[in-house]
């Protein structure tokens, strides 16, 4: 992105920030902004889109979402950015773009305050100020891409979140403080980064083998063990024509529209 772009979707996140939220008070009081309500839907859905068939869809359309409420309601003009994990890997985390602290970064490393706190004090987006929760109590090559991988619908979803490091799960973890509590994680921007980039691997995914890989979705029982420890079962079960829910201030769609990035609501792809 460019330096005008980058200071663009903060001063949208600002913007979203700024606005009223559209939930009822009596349900969610604690919700106080347009951001708050992107919460909310984190909240109202956390047990059912994780560990779960849900996962990669679900949080796709979260993700759609955010970035129309960025264009439409604040004149945003540009594109959702996500962070490309391996890119930096090299380097010292205090220089890469997304935390250097820099005026088009969203902030520098934290300050530790407790076992699992840290405080942003620098960059756009220090002192960030959430209003929900916390919650209580094989080998792979480097050839060009797409390329046959061999991972079906149930290999996928293993490996965003059932391998250790799960995908999907080892950026949280590495960020700490807020994304330790899985139910509000989403009110740090850097979640909505971080998902684009589970969205831009599972398009990558889905692009060997459109036909297949848009009309599959993993099978619930591979998440048993998992939801077993904690998550409750039955797994949440998912179909083509099952109904992706935000919360009530928010259209649902079937997941049948959001499994491609190019058809229907969404009109979107990955540079």
């Amino acid at each position: 992105m460019s330096v005008e772009s980058r200071k663009e979707y903060i001063s949208a996140l600002y913007c979203l920030k700024d606005k009223p939220a559209q939930t009822n008070q009596d349900d969610f009081p604690g919700a106080r902004t347009r951001w708050d309500d992107f919460a909310v839907g984190h909240l109202i859905n956390v047990m059912s889109v994780h560990r779960s068939p849900w996962l990669a869809v679900w949080h796709r359309h979260y993700n759609w979402r955010l970035e129309r409420a960025l264009r439409e309601e604040c004149g945003y003009t540009g594109g959702l950015p996500y962070w490309h994990w391996s890119k930096y890997l090299d380097q010292d985390i205090n220089t890469w773009p997304l935390f250097d602290g820099s005026e088009t970064s969203i902030s520098g490393n934290g300050t530790q305050t407790g076992p699992q706190c840290a405080c942003v004090g620098s960059g756009p987006l220090a002192n960030w100020t959430i209003n929900l929760g916390p919650q209580g109590e094989g080998t792979w090559g480097c050839k060009r891409n797409p390329q046959s991988d061999g991972r079906d619908a149930n290999a996928f979803a293993r490996l965003l979140e059932l391998e250790s490091p799960g995908t999907h799960n080892a950026p949280h973890l590495f960020m700490g403080g807020t994304q330790i509590d899985v139910t509000f994680s989403s009110q740090d921007p850097w979640f909505f980064f971080h998902h684009a980039m589970v969205d831009f691997v599972w398009t990558v995914w889905q692009s060997v083998d459109f036909d297949a890989r848009t009309t599959t979705l993993p099978e619930p029982s591979i998440f048993d063990e998992m939801r077993s420890q904690g998550w409750g079962l039955p797994t949440p079960r998912v179909s083509l024509d099952s109904q992706i829910y935000l919360s009530p201030v928010f259209n649902n769609i079937t997941v049948r529209e959001a499994m491609w990035t190019t058809r229907n609501l969404y009109c979107y792809r990955y540079e």
